[in-house]
C-alpha cells in the first residue's frame, strides 16, 4: 500500500491485506526451516553416535597397542635371559 493511501483511511477502517508476490516467495521458509532443523538435529544425532562409536573402536586400539607393547617388552627380557645362558 502506497504511503498516500494510508492517509485515506483512519486506523480501523484498513483494507485487508492481500498476499503480495513478496509473500508468496517466502511463505514457504517457515516449513522450509522446520525442514532444515530437523535435518540438522539428525545429523548432530548421527555425528554423536559416530564420534562414540570412533571413541570406543580407539581405546580398543589403544588396549591392543599396550598388549603388545608389553609383550614386547617380555619378549626382549626372555631373550635377553637366552642370551645370558
Amino acid at each position: 500500500m502506497a504511503i498516500v493511501d494510508a492517509f485515506r483511511y483512519q486506523d480501523n477502517e484498513w483494507p485487508s491485506k492481500k498476499p503480495t508476490t513478496t509473500d508468496a516467495k517466502f511463505s514457504h521458509l517457515p516449513a522450509r526451516w522446520d525442514s532444515v532443523k530437523g535435518t540438522n538435529e539428525s545429523l548432530e544425532r548421527q555425528m554423536s553416535e559416530l564420534e562414540e562409536n570412533f571413541s570406543l573402536e580407539t581405546g580398543g586400539y589403544q588396549d591392543t597397542v599396550g598388549r603388545l607393547e608389553e609383550d614386547i617388552h617380555n619378549m626382549k627380557d626372555e631373550m635377553a635371559r637366552h642370551l645370558r645362558e
